[in-house]
């Protein structure tokens, strides 16, 4: 957050973290809805295959 707030855009510039993308991208549409972006930027996760006390079948992504 503060590498957006000091970045030099010469424009507004929002940062959200939401939820319920598999289920119709509710977050993302409500804060959409609400800011009226120009543009929007979208980054989506998934977890580590790696990460302790997860499964192989709980994970898409397989670690090296």
């Amino acid at each position: 957050m503060e590498k957006l707030k000091a970045s030099a855009l010469g424009a507004e510039v929002y940062a959200v973290a939401t939820g319920q993308e598999e289920v119709g991208l509710k977050g993302a549409r409500t804060s959409a809805f609400r800011i009226d972006p120009d543009f929007a930027i979208a980054v989506d996760t998934t977890i580590a295959g790696d990460t302790p006390q997860i499964t192989e079948r709980e994970s898409v992504v397989e670690a090296w």
